[in-house]
């Protein structure tokens, strides 16, 4: 998350030269100097007795599914940041804070306000277990599921989490090991919690050695970045190595982000290179498990360093709130249905369907809203939903910032719990809400037979881009494939003989006509089926010999704090892509049909 001084937003050129190597050898007593702050209960910090927790922390797992993993890889998510529960902030979490030192507004200054008195970290560690214990629970777990159609969340760590005093030592957490000897018990039964309500967890790596980025989520702000020491790099590539290992038969991780918001000193996407081949030669279920890159990895930098036969995701973060100040919603809303959607479907392209919103919220600053109260909310809900909308068509993902916070009633637009319902009407894939339609449960198998003049290989790729369509819009709620090119890639390496541009023709028609089926009878307007004729791929009485790149060829047969910023970097889309069976340029031709459809379904 965002915090402290407004990063340069949006996806950016990388400097891909290798960072030279610095003095790191230290002596085996050298401690690091925001380590050592006081020696007994400082700030009067109330001393505690250690935290029982309400649950075990010991959690078991069931053996590791593909075919489920798959699905909750591939589809589309709908998620919410579980902020402020293992890297803490203090706009999220003010309790947490009351006797910090210095002014500091991150995990650290919690620890330096306690010192390292036996009884400060026996102290220390009591109050952020409660705090791990409570500030998300199995209840809240049940209630994103069931309530608010959340598929998928993304879990903040730092590498001070991980166990034992060898993650913490020469860093400015090492004092206070001890504080965290339970911490990743806390992790795993929150990813067992998820798991048991059938939500993924995409593990987030907001805390990198060194700070990737100064700033308070990254567990303390105001002191030296420095990420790009090669002793860091080498500890923080090591630790996601070790996180990897770990969770490798977990069927609902979804996904590990190596880095949240980095700034670019130079030779980050080296780095990127290096810690993902590390963690992909672990093999097994992990040689497969996605890998997102944090901003600025810039796709069309990144992506040719890269192996293109492997799953990254490129997250980016959008924010409205301060880049926008005292801008009326209205024109907030063109930026969002306009230029800024234009830019995300580029990058969508560009980056063959991976583009993941990591971050987003439907905060505004006060002086964009208008009139009387009611109106306000009004255009808060318009504000929220339309960008709901533009991320179920532009990216893959949608995470919201974040799900809780301690005064949700004072940080308006930060909050999901309090948002749904109120703000937000719907936020599953389709927009079914949480029922599923009999549309989407009785959906017919795709044809037997391939049409006359198509190939085996069009033909087998239109089956399973049907299947998995299929698959995916029976579950409650339904959703869409979100990861096409992947998923598509995955599948055509299952067989053998196949023409891959025949293959990925067929699939990308038969994922259409099922999806477009979908969102024909949805409360949004799905983008990408605005240019060819819905009600033609929805019916059942097209001629199964017709060819047309909608798949109706077929059809016969089956009928943050107030420093946040925001993203606001352009991008064009590429001339060629396999991510989208709709180019860019057709696509756009149909923007304002979307834009007003869009707009109207959020009133």
């Amino acid at each position: 998350m965002v915090s402290g001084l407004h990063k340069i937003a949006g996806f950016l050129p990388l400097a891909l030269g290798i960072v030279a190597a610095l003095p790191t050898t230290q002596d085996e007593s050298w401690t690091h100097p925001l380590s050592g702050r006081g020696n007994t209960v400082g700030n009067n910090c109330p001393t505690r007795s250690d935290y029982s927790p309400q649950s075990s922390l010991d959690v078991f797992f069931p053996f590791f599914d593909q075919d489920k993993a798959d699905i909750m890889r591939y589809r589309f998510q709908s998620g919410v940041n579980l902020g402020s529960w293992f890297v803490n902030e203090k706009w999220m979490a003010p309790s947490l804070f009351k006797c910090a030192l210095d002014g500091e507004k991150g995990e650290l200054a919690i620890l330096r306000g306690y010192g390292n008195s036996s009884q400060g970290i026996q102290s220390a560690r009591a109050l952020l277990e409660e705090h791990w214990d409570t500030w998300i629970t199995a209840d809240d777990f049940s209630k994103m599921r069931n309530e608010y159609q959340i598929n998928s969340v993304r879990i903040p760590i730092g590498y001070w989490n991980l166990p034992g005093a060898k993650f913490t030592k020469d860093t400015p957490f090492e004092a206070w090991s001890d504080v965290y000897k339970n911490s990743w018990k806390y992790v795993r039964r929150a990813i067992k919690m998820a798991s048991d309500n059938h939500i993924g967890v995409l593990l987030d790596l907001h805390g990198a050695y060194g700070s990737q980025n100064g700033q308070e989520n990254s567990g303390f702000s105001g002191f030296h970045t420095d990420f790009f020491n090669s002793e860091n790099q080498k500890r923080t590539k090591e630790a996601l190595v070790w996180i990897a290992n770990d969770l490798k038969d977990i069927t609902n991780l979804v996904g590990l982000e190596l880095l949240n918001e980095p700034k670019d000193a130079g030779g980050l996407g080296w780095w990127y290179s290096q810690a993902a081949q590390a963690i992909r030669d672990i093999g097994g279920n992990v040689a497969s498990l996605p890998i997102y890159l944090g901003d600025p990895a810039g796709p069309d930098n990144i992506a040719e360093k890269v192996s293109s036969n492997s799953f990254f995701a490129y997250d980016t973060h959008e924010y409205y709130t301060f880049t926008d100040r005292n801008t009326p919603e209205p024109e907030i809303l063109k930026k969002v249905l306009g230029h800024n959607f234009d830019r995300f479907m580029g990058l969508k392209e560009q980056t063959k369907s991976r583009l993941v919103i990591g971050e987003w919220s439907c905060a505004l600053d006060p002086a964009s809203l208008s009139g009387s109260k009611s109106e306000k909310a009004a255009q808060r809900a318009d504000f929220c939903q339309s960008q709901i909308n533009s991320y179920r068509n532009s990216s893959s993902a949608m995470y919201f910032w974040s799900y809780k916070y301690e005064n949700c009633n004072m940080w308006g637009g930060w909050c999901f719990d309090k948002m749904y319902g109120q703000y937000i009407k719907n936020y599953d894939g389709y927009g079914f809400g949480s029922s599923t339609p009999g549309e989407a449960q009785n959906l017919p198998g795709p044809p037997l037979f391939a049409p006359w003049g198509e190939s085996q290989s069009q033909f087998q790729g239109y089956k399973d881009g049907y299947n998995i369509a299929k698959k995916l819009a029976s579950q409650t709620p339904s959703v869409p494939l979100g990861f096409k090119y992947d998923y598509m890639k995955k599948m055509y390496d299952s067989h053998q003989g196949l023409d891959f541009s025949d293959y990925e023709k067929g699939f990308n028609n038969g994922l259409e006509h099922i999806e477009c089926k979908l969102s024909s009878i949805s409360s949004y307007s799905y983008r990408q089926c605005n240019n060819k004729s819905s009600s033609k791929i929805a019916s059942s009485s097209s001629s199964s010999s017709s060819s047309s790149s909608s798949g109706s060829s077929f059809s016969s047969s089956s009928s943050k704090s107030p420093n946040k910023s925001s993203s606001s970097s352009s991008g064009s889309p590429s001339s060629t892509s396999n991510s989208s069976p709709t180019s860019h340029s057709t696509a756009s031709s149909s923007s304002s049909q979307w834009k007003s459809q869009s707009k109207s379904s959020s009133n």
